[in-house]
């Protein structure tokens, strides 16, 4: 299957984490208040933080990693930033299939580019230096790759990402309506 192929079978174009936030009309502060002090605001999640370099999925000097169990399954997603007090400029989501965690990643805001990759479950909070075994990353350019063809490791990172895209930015909509209805 070629990339533009597999855009033109998504409802709503629902394709990466920007254009998911859209969808829930979420910004990168919104990210930032709901995530930088989560362990305080969602108490509903079994939130876990770690601290994730060996992979360089993202770069920043704030860099943090964030567990979520939605319906049993565990969600990943890593914020990097400035500084603690700075909105993210990469995020990569992503949740497991069992074997393997398939993640996105992206800068935010930007919607043309995107990485994916995939790597054993069993490393996500292992203390790990050099290479990981079984490691997969690609750059995908939604325009000038659309004639690509798409492989079933690259469909599954895509399709991982977009579900733990919809449910981190579910979470963050649910945390921001609370706290409007509370401050009216």
């Amino acid at each position: 299957m070629k990339i533009s192929e597999y855009i033109a079978n998504i409802p709503s174009k629902e394709l990466n984490f920007n254009q998911i936030m859209k969808e829930y009309d979420i910004t990168v502060e919104d990210i930032r208040d709901t995530f930088y002090y989560g362990k305080t605001n969602i108490t509903n999640l079994n939130l876990e933080y770690f601290k994730r370099h060996d992979y360089e999925l993202i770069h920043g000097n704030f860099v943090t990693g964030i567990q979520i169990f939605h319906e049993k399954k565990p969600y990943y997603m890593m914020i990097s930033a400035d500084s603690f007090y700075d909105p993210p400029k990469q995020i990569a989501v992503g949740t497991t299939d069992g074997s393997s965690i398939h993640m996105i990643m992206e800068n935010v805001p930007s919607t043309s580019i995107i990485q994916i990759a995939s790597f054993p479950k069993e490393v996500m909070h292992q203390k790990n230096n050099g290479m990981i075994s079984n490691y997969y990353r690609k750059t995908i350019h939604f325009v000038k790759d659309s004639d690509m063809e798409l492989l079933e490791r690259d469909r599954k990172c895509l399709e991982c990402g977009r579900e733990a895209s919809n449910v981190f930015c579910s979470i963050i909509r649910e945390r921001e309506n609370k706290r409007k209805k509370l401050s009216l």
